[in-house]
């Protein structure tokens, strides 16, 4: 089978990290089971979601039963952080019937949010509700 793996990839001046914060975004990138990268996926074999001018982190990753990809974390906007989710499609574009563009940014505060929001179960996310470990909450 194939490798999903999220992370960020940063854009900006490293070097000045503390004056000229670097913009984080979400990445996934998919590898051949030989481990090689999957150039058929995203562009090249890497699919990146932008949700802020500030940093974006992903924090877990999930594959539907339908194949799509949805990946959680947060993004900051200004001071607030706030809980985000992408959807790709199986080849790694992003899933626009998923509110409209492929990601969802939610008013819930992060440090309640994320622990149970983030997690491995996390397995089906539309625009209204999220189903996590057979539990559903409605979004914000």
């Amino acid at each position: 089978g194939q490798i999903l793996v999220t992370g960020v990839v940063s854009i900006g001046s490293i070097a000045n990290y503390d004056d000229d914060p670097v913009k984080d975004d979400f990445f996934v990138l998919r590898l051949n089971s030989n481990g090689l990268v999957d150039t058929t996926f995203g562009s090249n074999g890497l699919a990146v979601t932008d949700f802020s001018a500030n940093r974006d982190t992903p924090t877990d990753i999930a594959v539907r039963p339908d194949g799509k990809i949805v990946v959680v974390g947060s993004a900051v906007f200004g001071n607030a952080t706030k809980f985000a989710v992408a959807r790709y499609n199986s080849n790694g574009t992003a899933d626009t019937s998923f509110s409209g563009n492929g990601k969802m940014v939610t008013g819930w505060d992060t440090s309640t949010a994320a622990p149970f929001l983030a997690s491995v179960e996390a397995a089906y996310v539309n625009g209204h509700l999220l189903v996590v470990d057979g539990g559903i909450t409605t979004r914000a």
